[in-house]
């Protein structure tokens, strides 16, 4: 279960900790009432490297820790990244919705580097 992307972009909303309108964040606020839709141009660019360092920086030593955790797993439990993170599950579950982001944010970024737009729909 989960909220698909499709678009340029595909993909999933990571289930429980993305919101439907995580990509607002990156400068376009999205559209419609049962999907969200997104159009980014390159004019975006510097907006979504600047919320990609803010993200960054935010997470500070939590960003290599949660880069670690993931390149060995596909699944997790809110104990393991906890604990991973030495920290409250409250808090992992923040830090790892700040991730996520910073993660579709690179996405986003590259692919406006190769193509002139970016179009997608998220689902509510």
């Amino acid at each position: 279960m989960g909220r698909y992307i499709s678009g340029d972009l595909e993909g999933k909303c990571w289930f429980g900790i993305q919101p439907s309108n995580f990509a607002d964040r990156f400068g376009y606020t999205g559209e419609q009432p049962s999907y969200l839709n997104y159009y980014y141009d390159n004019s975006y660019l510097p907006q979504i490297e600047k919320e990609l360092d803010k993200i960054k920086k935010y997470l500070g030593k939590n960003f290599e820790k949660l880069d670690e955790f993931f390149k060995t797993r596909c699944g997790y439990t809110d104990s393991e990244l906890a604990e991973a993170l030495k920290t409250d599950e409250s808090k992992a579950r923040e830090l790892l919705s700040e991730y996520s982001d910073y993660c579709f944010g690179v996405r986003l970024r590259d692919y406006l580097k190769e193509h002139e737009t970016c179009e997608f729909e998220v689902e509510l």
